[in-house]
């Protein structure tokens, strides 16, 4: 990468703590769903950026265990893992898909969209790279955008549907429907950071 040509193609952005807490509040406010999508390999599913390379094209060099060969080349045909402008090209596909499908991003949320469809159905979502938190107000309108997420013959990604959303982003999730409310737990990730503290003290060596 070099600067002033490609070198700021890596930012990718994704939900502040605080948009998807809002998304949950506004959810259970309004008695909507809320579902969990993962997409499989979301990188490898993304376009190459369009300024990216050499006139959009990105050569390599042979994976290991190929030799050079004078009479091939090797030209990306889809982003990388590890590559520092992949997130970036995997959010700019599904962003498009997200504005074919008539959504809008929200505020300065530019993972996070909502749609008001003409019949009074109303979904958000928000993206964490390839975790999908999807709230709709009724299941028919939710199924409809899962359908068409997880079709990658119609424009959409290979996927799966993990059901109701019970975690996401290190937090437990519950929800009361008959009560109106929802809940956030993070007690399963504080045990895991205090376990892995506990475990770096027991290996200092004491102090004579």
């Amino acid at each position: 990468m070099k600067q002033g040509v490609d070198y700021e193609h890596s930012y990718s952005p994704v939900p502040h703590a605080s948009g998807f807490r809002t998304m949950l509040a506004l959810a259970t406010a309004e008695d909507m769903l809320i579902d969990h999508v993962d997409i499989s390999q979301a990188f490898l599913q993304g376009d190459m950026l369009e300024e990216e390379g050499f006139e959009g094209d990105v050569y390599i060099s042979p994976p290991p265990g190929y030799g050079e060969d004078a009479k091939y080349v090797y030209r990306l045909c889809a982003p990388l893992y590890g590559a520092c402008t992949s997130s970036r090209a995997w959010h700019k596909t599904m962003s498009a898909f997200m504005e074919r499908q008539g959504f809008k991003t929200v505020g300065f949320e530019k993972s996070v969209w909502c749609r008001h469809d003409a019949n009074g159905d109303k979904i958000m979502v928000g993206s964490h790279i390839d975790d999908f938190c999807i709230c709709g107000t009724n299941r028919a309108c939710l199924d409809e955008f899962r359908f068409a997420l997880l079709d990658p013959v119609k424009g959409g990604f290979e996927g799966t549907y993990e059901g109701p959303l019970h975690h996401y982003l290190g937090c437990a999730i519950a929800r009361d429907l008959d009560a109106g409310t929802t809940s956030l737990s993070q007690a399963h990730y504080i045990e895991r950071v205090g376990k892995s503290m506990n475990s770096g003290m027991s290996h200092r060596p004491r102090r004579p």
